[in-house]
């Protein structure tokens, strides 16, 4: 769930690119992740401290770009 008035950045797209990409174990040739299933796939994400029910963003993309190399993205 995204804020409709967030825009969101280059380290959090690719932060949720591989929380999905790590889904993929659940689906193979004859189960595809396709449209449907994916807006109804359940992703795991850090969640803001203060109970508003928001993804971290913030931490998504300082996790990133603390990885190595994480700031040449």
């Amino acid at each position: 769930m995204v804020p409709k008035d967030m825009a969101l950045t280059v380290e959090v797209g690719i932060f949720l690119a591989t929380a999905i990409s790590q889904q993929k174990s659940q689906f193979g040739y004859g189960f595809k992740l396709g449209t449907e299933r994916l807006k109804n796939l359940l992703i795991n994400l850090p969640m803001m401290t203060d109970n508003s029910n928001y993804p971290d963003f913030k931490f998504m993309k300082d996790y990133i770009n603390s990885l190595p190399n994480g700031d040449l993205l």
